[in-house]
């Protein structure tokens, strides 16, 4: 669905423009968390985002070095290469972006658990076995974005391929400058190198991690017999805020990344709520469930209904479709626009 680029002065005012704001500062906070990262004079050390985000980053980098290097070194023994300083990928925003995505669904899973939220592996398909079987694998999936110590992770299959062809280039590009380095001809290094990468890169399947998994889980219970709210609710309760997120995203259309967002401010998932037409009682429901899993203030919440009531459904479905248009459009519309 197109629309015209609403600026922040044409916002309406009420929810929409609550959600609208919660929306603009989210987004200045994560440019400047990039920012943070990729310049060390700006970190704040005692900042649990900039800590977790920037961990996580690294942590992948670093994964994807390791195996970059075992390859090289199976291909040209007995070449071992240390590790490699890669500081471009560690300071990619796209990186940064998928890895705080992850620390704040970590973050609201947490909060939901602790809001009173069934254990996770109570299941969301009841008397389905097609829908038990893909939430068993968006279990599987999921299980493998932790560590040892149940500390969230950022894995390959959380990338987009263009995302991982750039990492994985540039891991390439800095373990081509030490073999040069060390006297080996540049083509046979290029060789060597073009192997490694094509083998580590055919290895990479996005559609195997948790998100993918959670769209066909989404798509298979929206195709079911199930209300919208029924599953929304069974989604949150059960503390997986990414197939919450993922019922949002194919209900209207819209990135799986920016539902997952709006769920991190219960202004913006009432909107979401409204624009896909929940009853009254459910998404009051959904959004007390939030609202306890965020500690927000009673008052704050009434003022939230109030505006969910005062929101028709068509106004809610005209905020919502600038998230429906492409996010590399949206991304060129803000980049022009200087925000």
């Amino acid at each position: 669905m197109a629309s015209r680029h609403i600026s922040e002065e044409e916002q309406p005012s009420g929810l929409v423009a609550n959600a609208a704001r919660a929306t603009t500062l989210a987004s200045r906070g994560l440019d400047l968390l990039v920012r943070q990262l990729a310049t060390p004079d700006l970190q704040p050390p005692s900042d649990y985002h900039w800590t977790q985000t920037r961990r996580l980053v690294a942590e992948l980098v670093e994964a994807e070095e390791a195996a970059f290097r075992a390859r090289l070194a199976a291909l040209v023994p007995p070449v071992l290469l240390p590790p490699l300083a890669v500081p471009h990928a560690v300071s990619d925003p796209a990186l940064i972006a998928q890895a705080f995505a992850r620390v704040e669904e970590h973050r609201l899973t947490t909060m939901l658990r602790a809001a009173g939220s069934r254990a996770p592996v109570e299941p969301v398909a009841s008397g389905d076995a097609e829908a038990a079987a893909l939430e068993l694998a968006l279990l599987r999936a999921d299980s493998r974005r932790f560590d040892p110590f149940g500390d969230p992770m950022l894995v390959g299959t959380d990338l987009k391929a263009e995302d991982m062809h750039r990492l994985v280039w540039r891991i390439a590009a800095a373990a081509r400058a030490v073999l040069i380095a060390r006297g080996e001809d540049d083509s046979q290094v290029d060789n060597w190198i073009a192997v490694a990468a094509r083998h580590q890169l055919s290895r990479h399947d996005e559609g195997e991690g948790a998100c993918p998994a959670a769209i066909r889980l989404a798509t298979r219970l929206l195709n079911s017999d199930r209300p919208l709210a029924d599953v929304i609710e069974a989604a949150l309760s059960a503390a997986r805020p990414g197939l919450a997120a993922a019922l949002l995203s194919r209900t209207l259309g819209i990135d799986h990344a920016d539902a997952l967002a709006a769920l991190a401010d219960v202004d913006r998932a009432a909107v979401l709520l409204r624009a896909a037409g929940l009853p009254r009682a459910e998404a009051v429901g959904v959004l007390l469930r939030l609202a306890e899993a965020h500690g927000q203030e009673d008052d704050k919440l009434v003022a939230t209904v109030d505006g969910f009531d005062a929101l028709s459904r068509a106004d809610a479905l005209h905020s919502v479709a600038q998230l429906q248009l492409d996010p590399g459009y949206r991304a060129a519309i803000t980049e022009r626009d200087g925000r």
